[in-house]
């Protein structure tokens, strides 16, 4: 397969207030993720230039990016006094060949569907500018549509499309053939396979939001893209190129040797080691979604076929029906068969609703879902009502503990620490694994904090922000035998988190623990301690 040349469409360096002080943001960092991603060129706008004077704020982030980095800068209508308008605007934009512009009206404090701001796009579409444009934050879904209408000639890139707003994002792409989407938060299951068979694939854009976010998260979305090879060329890369007023002047040179896990990864290849996925959900069979969330092909078959993409050998499966809605016995239906299936790929977690039912019900209820399948661990969920330290979960806890159950932890009162200090100190032989760890670098340093005090406690990484640096930063705190790969899917795509490990700047020994071996030795060790005798209520 011939390799790829990557042009990340979006990304943005400079510091913002309460940043973290771990999470990268300098140009550097951002150069050092295309390094190890083999990422050629960037589109680059700045964080925190928002209380600037915007014309000096846009020079300034021009002076600070070598040739290979492409400044996109920020524009607003002149009609103020405050930023030059009409001619002398595009002649600023020509002088320091910017290739394109973004917009933040909310930000900025000005009507995208107004007379001025007509006039501002209607001149940089006579340029030939680009108009980059973050959905919901800074404009809405309808107020898109508004100006894609009226603004034919306009080339509008709709930027942070994201996976959860599948239904709305695909009726803006695919109605509007002005219109181009960047990908860095679009983590639809086969989202982007989507896209290209409905004919949008000529406008889809790589992009990663590096630094802050994981680079390597968002190019492995194409790494394994199902598609053939000239629209994963496109998608790298040529639709930005031929979309941008300006072309970079250099290209970045000196690309770090990939290790072993990230030479498959670029070769599109299934990873030649050990993956295991501790965290998936399941549909039933032929199921395409879960209500308010999009999840093509989100069921056994489906998640196998992925799994065989890109590398998965083994699966822990839990219900998406059961956490989201009131059928307990349904949800555990998929989670069941597949946990029974010959090739023995999926193990299933439990979840029992605990409401007002007696002790022995629940354990009843746990023991028959046992019965049918291969049934590893417990997972609870927000939904169900209760914060799992409460004394209805007490005997669910003291069953898992005696019979090798694991507890997948998605916290009842969102990472305040409590919680899990109740279920590590009360249930010392139980492993509760802390899902989502990899949030933000604010939940990372509550989990490191626990994981120092508690050896029972694991880091799952998962989460939709494949936050930068921070799969290191858990490694670091957490130890490298304490962090777990996870994925989500396929409520979200599990490429994308996939990706956060493989290209992470770790060693590949590290990589390795975190993306199989820590969850072998942690299954196991719950084999091992298991007592294959009747639950003491």
């Amino acid at each position: 397969m011939p390799k790829l040349e990557f042009f990340d469409a979006w990304t943005s360096v400079g510091r913002t207030l309460g940043m973290h002080p771990r999470l990268p943001h300098s140009v550097d960092d951002l150069i050092g993720e295309m390094r190890r991603c083999h990422v050629a060129n960037a589109l680059v706008c700045r964080c925190g230039q928002d209380p600037q004077d915007l014309s000096a704020a846009n020079r300034a982030l021009s002076r600070l990016l070598p040739d290979f980095l492409s400044p996109l800068w920020t524009v607003i209508p002149g009609d103020a006094g405050d930023f030059p308008c009409g001619d002398q605007l595009l002649g600023d934009l020509e002088n320091h060949r910017v290739p394109a512009v973004r917009i933040l009206p909310k930000t900025h404090l000005w009507n995208p569907c107004g007379a001025a701001a007509r006039s501002l796009f209607e001149s940089l579409a006579e340029g030939g500018w680009p108009v980059f444009v973050p959905l919901d934050c800074e404009v809405s879904a309808a107020e898109f549509h508004e100006l894609a209408t009226a603004l034919p000639n306009v080339r509008w890139v709709a930027v942070h499309g994201s996976w959860t707003r599948q239904r709305e994002v695909a009726d803006l792409i695919l109605r509007h053939p002005n219109v181009w989407m960047t990908l860095e938060k679009y983590h639809a299951n086969r989202g982007l396979e989507h896209l290209i068979r409905q004919g949008a694939g000529d406008r889809l854009l790589f992009s990663s939001g590096a630094p802050s976010a994981s680079m390597g998260a968002a190019k492995a979305y194409v790494d394994w893209a199902d598609a053939d090879a000239a629209t994963r060329a496109a998608v790298a890369g040529g639709n930005l190129r031929g979309l941008l007023k300006f072309q970079p002047a250099g290209k970045l040179a000196g690309f770090l040797e990939p290790d072993e896990i990230v030479a498959d990864a670029m070769a599109g290849q299934p990873l030649s080691c050990e993956v295991i996925d501790f965290h998936s959900h399941i549909l039933d069979d032929g199921a395409n979604s879960g209500g308010n969330q999009v999840m093509l092909r989100g069921d056994a078959d489906g998640l196998l076929d992925m799994a065989d993409r890109i590398g998965i050998d083994r699966l822990g499966v839990m219900t998406w029906v059961g956490i989201q809605g009131p059928d307990q016995d349904g949800g555990h239906v998929p989670v069941i068969a597949a946990s029974r299936a010959a090739h023995g790929r999926f193990w299933g977690l439990a979840t029992i609703h605990v409401g007002d039912q007696s002790d022995t019900r629940k354990i009843q209820d746990l023991e028959a879902v046992m019965a049918q399948g291969n049934i590893l661990g417990l997972k609870p969920y927000p939904t169900l009502g209760l914060p799992y330290d409460h004394p209805q979960y007490a005997a669910l806890w003291r069953f898992a503990e005696q019979h090798g159950l694991y507890a997948g932890i998605h916290p009842f009162h969102w990472y305040q620490p409590d919680e899990f200090i109740s279920l590590c100190t009360r249930y010392p032989k139980l492993k509760v694994v802390a899902y989502h760890a990899g949030c933000t670098y604010e939940i990372a340093d509550t989990i490191i904090t626990l994981c120092r005090d508690f050896p029972n406690l694991y880091a799952e990484i998962n989460y939709s922000s494949v936050t930068g640096g921070i799969i290191e930063y858990l490694v670091e705190g957490c130890g490298e035998d304490r962090v777990l790969f996870g994925t989500d899917q396929p409520m979200r795509d599990p490429r994308q988190q996939l990706g956060w490990v493989v290209y992470a700047d770790l060693p590949v020994a590290i990589k390795k623990k975190i993306l199989a071996e820590n969850a072998r030795a942690l299954l196991d060790e719950l084999a091992a301690s298991s007592e294959k005798v009747p639950a003491m209520i």
